[in-house]
């Protein structure tokens, strides 16, 4: 193969890299905007006033995440806070999880969150 054979090649792939990329972006900003929509409830009020448990539901009134407060005996509990906050994302039907990840939760001395760290 020449070297005008190689970069035309290249330059084909890279086209068609670049216009799947567009596709990407649009569905993202697309989705991005969706999730702007959502209605938010939040439930299961601690004696603390703290909500330990805040659901997203989206426009059509199905469940797309539930963001969770937990007590982890595996992780330092700093102030009697809670140390780890669990996120949910649900199916299109809102009935069904379909990924789960959690943060290990960070206070300053007045008991401020002021970091989550990814739990891998």
């Amino acid at each position: 193969m020449s070297l005008s054979e190689q970069l035309e090649a290249t330059l084909a792939k890279t086209a068609g890299d670049i216009g799947a990329l567009a596709n990407r972006i649009g569905h993202l900003e697309k989705n991005l905007g969706y999730l702007m929509k959502m209605s938010i409830v939040r439930t299961d009020r601690d004696i603390d006033g703290i909500y330990r448990r805040v659901s997203y539901y989206r426009p059509g009134g199905t469940l797309f995440q539930v963001s969770q407060l937990e007590h982890d005996p595996l992780i330092d509990v700093i102030n009697g806070k809670y140390n780890k906050r669990v996120i949910s994302i649900y199916n299109k039907q809102g009935d069904a999880i379909i990924d789960t990840w959690s943060y290990q939760l960070k206070y300053d001395t007045d008991g401020v969150i002021v970091s989550e760290q990814i739990l891998l």
